[in-house]
C-alpha cells in the first residue's frame, strides 16, 4: 500500500524504505527547515492507500537550541568531570537522553536536564 505522513503541511519522509503491509508503526524523519515556526498543535495526517486519517495527537516543533555558557570551563583530561551547559531551547527533560554533547571531540555522557540547562559527565 502507498503510505505518507504529513505534519503541519510538511511531508515527513517515511524512514523505512517499504514498510510491511501489516505494519502498525510508521516512522518518519522531519526534514531540517530553519524557517519552521516552533510551537505546539501541529496536525499529523497519515495517508494509507489514499485514505487520510488525522491523528488525535499533535506534534510540537522545538526552537533550535542556543548555547550560552559552560561550567566549569576546564576539567581533567582523563574525563569524569561533571559539567553544566547553559542556554535555552534544550527541550523537555524527557528528551535529555536523546541529546548529544561533544566537548573537544569527546562525548559528554549521562546527560540530564532540559529547558535552559543540561548536565553531563566528560
Amino acid at each position: 500500500p502507498s503510505r505518507s505522513i504529513v505534519i503541519d503541511g510538511i511531508p515527513c519522509p517515511i524512514a523505512s524504505p517499504t514498510p510491511a503491509p501489516e505494519a502498525i508503526t510508521l516512522t518518519c524523519t522531519m526534514p531540517v527547515d530553519e524557517e519552521r515556526v516552533p510551537g505546539q498543535d501541529k496536525v499529523i495526517v497519515v495517508t494509507i492507500d489514499d485514505e487520510a486519517t488525522v491523528a488525535e495527537q499533535t506534534w510540537e516543533f522545538l526552537a533550535p537550541p542556543v548555547f550560552l555558557d559552560i561550567d566549569p570551563r576546564a576539567g581533567r583530561r582523563s574525563g569524569g568531570s561533571v559539567i553544566t551547559v547553559l542556554g535555552s531551547n534544550f527541550g523537555p527533560v524527557a528528551f535529555a537522553p536523546d541529546r548529544l554533547i561533544d566537548i573537544g571531540g569527546q562525548a559528554c555522557v549521562n546527560i540530564e536536564g532540559g529547558g535552559d540547562q543540561l548536565v553531563c559527565t566528560t
